[in-house]
C-alpha cells in the first residue's frame, strides 16, 4: 500500500512497508483510455505464484492497451515497475526507485511495443533500464529516448525482419547480455555529435568480446548508421556473430554510408565488409583484437578523415582483393609517419595490406576547425580551449577528436553576431570535433539609425548618418532606443535634428537614446529624447 496503514490507525506498521505487499494494477485490452498522472505507487509488484495475472509481475501491467502514465513515482517494487505488452502507451516524467532484484523499472514483454516515452529516471536496486525480450520485430517502430541513463537492456538476440524498420533515437544506449542484433530490414541509428547512440555490453566490468555485435544482411541496405559507438563486441569463439564471422559490425553485401562510427575494444575485427563498398567518413577504430577494417570478397569502400589508432604490430586495414585498390586517403594511421607498410619505410602506425591507397595521410588524429568572418559589422571570435583568435577573414586551429569547443563572439557595440554550422546561443556557439568543421560568424551592423529624406537610409552609427548629409543642407536623424558608444562631433555648416527614442520601426516612444560626449563646431543641432552621458 502507498500509505502503509493497513489497520487504519494513522501509523504504518513495519509489515505494511514491505515490497510486494500488494500485487499492482492490471489494465486489460479494453482499458486503453486509462490515465495515471501525479500518482505514487509503493510496495507493490508481488512476484509469487501467478503474480498480478498469468505470471506477470509488475506494479502496472498494460496488456495490449495504451494508457497514459505521467509524472508518477514507483518505489520499492518486488518486481517490475511498468510492464507493457503490445502497447503504444505514453510513459513520461516518471521516477523509478528500487525495483526488485533482477527486475526492471520498465519491461517490454513483446517487440511490438513502442511507447511514447521520455523524461523518466531510474535508480536504486534492479536493472536500471528497459528490459527487452529476445525475438524478431514484425512491425516497425521507434525507440524513443526514455530519459537520462535509461538504457535498453537486451535479454537475447534481436532480429529486425525484412520490410521492418527499427529506429533508435539520438542519445540512446543499447546494452546486450551477450547476443547480437541481426538486421534483415532496416536499422536507423542516427545520432548526433551531442547525442550519440551507444551499443555496448550489460557487463558491469566490460571486456572485449562481451557480446557478438551487429549484423546487416544483404536485405538491410536501407539502414542508416551515424554518430554511433560499438563497444566490447566482436566475440571470437564458436560460430561468432554469424557463420564464423567475428566482428563488432558486419556489412554483408550492402553499402550504407557510415559516418562518425566509433568501434573499439572488439575481441576480433572491428568492422568486416563482405562484397560491401560503403563510404566511411569521420570514423574511429581502436583496440581491435583482429583487424580494424577487414575488406573481403571484393569490397571496395572509400575511407577518409578517419582514425586508425594503434601500434605498428596491430592490423589497421586489409584488402583481400589487392587488384582493386581501396581509396583510403586523408586518414590518420596512428602515427605521424603514416601506416606500417613496405611502401612506407619508417611508418610507425597500424599495419595495412597491399591494395590500399593511404596517400595524403594525416599526421595527427586531430580535426581542423575553420572560422570564417563576414558581414557588415565588426567583431572577433575566440575559442575555449584556446586556438581560435580571429577578427577578420578566416582562421583555423586543430583540436582533439571529440573535443567540445566553445566559440565566443565579441561584437563591436553596433554589431550583432550570427552563426552558421554550430549550436548557437547569443554570442556563444559550441561544436564537438568529430570531423573537420567549418563555421561562419556573421557580424551584422545593427542599423539603429535612420536618416530621413525622400529615400530614408539606415545606418549603424549616428556619425555615419550625419556625414551622409554632407556640408550643405539639413537633415533629420532618428535613433532607436539604444546606447550608442560614440562621441558625435558635428562640424559641418548644416542644420540637423537628432531625434532619439524610436522603436525598431522608427516610430516615437517614451524612451531615450544615449550617446557619449557631443561636440558642435559648426551648424546647428536640435536634440530630442537624447541622454548625453
Amino acid at each position: 500500500s502507498v500509505g502503509g496503514d493497513t489497520n487504519g490507525n494513522g501509523t504504518p506498521i513495519p509489515s505494511d512497508l514491505d515490497i510486494g505487499n500488494w500485487m499492482g494494477i492490471y489494465l486489460s485490452p479494453a482499458a486503453g483510455n486509462s490515465v495515471f498522472n501525479n500518482c505514487d505507487f509503493a510496495y507493490a509488484g508481488y512476484f509469487h505464484d501467478v503474480g498480478l495475472i498469468n505470471y506477470n509481475y509488475a506494479v502496472i501491467f498494460a496488456d495490449t492497451c495504451s494508457p497514459q502514465i505521467s509524472n508518477c513515482s514507483f518505489k520499492n517494487s518486488e518486481s517490475n515497475g511498468i510492464q507493457l505488452k503490445s502497447s503504444n502507451a505514453t510513459v513520461s516524467g516518471n521516477s523509478f526507485t528500487n525495483m526488485g532484484v533482477g527486475y526492471y523499472p520498465i519491461l517490454y514483454s513483446s517487440l511490438d511495443t513502442f511507447p511514447t516515452i521520455t523524461g523518466n529516471t531510474t535508480s536504486g536496486s534492479g536493472f536500471n533500464g528497459i528490459g527487452l525480450p529476445a525475438g524478431a520485430f514484425a512491425v516497425s517502430g521507434n525507440w524513443n529516448l526514455p530519459g537520462g541513463n535509461f538504457p535498453y537492456l537486451m535479454n537475447g538476440p534481436l532480429t529486425v525482419n525484412s520490410n521492418v524498420a527499427l529506429t533508435i533515437a539520438p542519445g540512446n544506449t543499447v546494452k546486450s547480455n551477450f547476443d547480437g542484433i541481426y538486421v534483415n530490414g532496416a536499422l536507423s541509428a542516427v545520432g548526433t555529435a551531442q547525442l550519440p547512440i551507444t551499443f555496448t555490453t550489460r557487463n558491469s566490468s566490460p571486456t572485449p568480446g562481451n557480446w557478438l555485435g551487429i549484423y546487416l544482411s544483404p536485405s538491410a541496405g536501407a539502414s542508416a548508421l551515424s554518430h554511433i559507438s560499438i563497444l566490447y563486441a566482436g566475440y571470437w569463439h564458436g560460430t561468432g556473430l554469424i557463420n564464423y564471422h567475428y566482428a563488432s559490425l558486419f556489412l554483408d553485401s550492402i553499402s550504407p554510408n557510415l559516418a562518425n562510427i566509433s568501434i573499439s575494444n572488439s575481441e576480433w575485427n572491428c568492422l568486416e565488409l563482405k562484397s560491401a563498398s560503403p563510404a566511411i567518413t569521420n570514423s574511429s577504430f581502436e583496440k581491435c583484437g583482429g583487424i580494424q577494417i577487414a575488406a573481403t570478397s571484393g569490397s571496395l569502400p572509400t575511407v577518409s578523415t578517419s582514425r586508425f589508432i594503434g601500434s605498428s604490430s596491430e592490423w589497421g586495414f586489409t584488402n583481400d582483393t589487392t587488384a582493386k585498390v581501396i581509396n583510403a586517403r586523408n586518414n590518420f594511421w596512428g602515427a605521424s609517419s603514416g601506416p606500417n607498410h613496405a611502401s612506407n619505410p619508417g611508418g610507425a602506425g597500424v599495419k595495412i595490406s597491399d591494395g590500399i591507397d593511404y596517400s595524403s595521410y594525416r599526421v595527427d588524429g586531430q580535426y581542423v576547425l575553420t572560422i570564417t568572418i563576414n558581414g557588415t559589422g565588426i567583431g572577433s571570435v575566440n575559442s575555449s580551449p584556446s586556438g581560435i583568435s580571429c577578427s577578420s577573414n578566416q582562421c583555423s586551429a586543430s583540436f582533439d577528436y571529440l573535443q567540445s569547443v566553445i566559440l565566443t563572439a565579441t561584437p563591436s557595440w553596433y554589431s550583432s553576431p550570427g552563426w552558421i554550422g554550430c549550436t548557437s546561443a547569443g554570442n556563444n556557439c559550441s561544436t564537438i570535433m568529430d570531423s573537420d568543421k567549418s563555421i561562419t560568424t556573421t557580424f551584422n551592423a545593427n542599423n539603429n539609425v535612420r536618416l530621413n529624406g525622400s529615400t530614408p537610409t539606415l545606418y549603424s552609427r549616428i556619425m555615419d548618418a550625419y556625414n551622409a548629409i554632407g556640408v550643405i543642407g539639413s537633415g533629420t536623424i532618428q535613433a532607436q532606443v539604444f546606447s550608442f558608444m560614440e562621441n558625435p562631433v558635428f562640424g559641418n555648416p548644416v542644420a540637423v535634428t537628432l531625434e532619439g527614442g524610436s522603436d525598431v520601426n522608427f516610430n516615437p516612444t517614451n524612451g531615450y537614446s544615449a550617446i557619449g560626449q557631443m561636440s558642435i563646431a559648426k551648424g546647428s543641432v536640435t536634440i530630442k529624447n537624447i541622454v548625453i552621458k
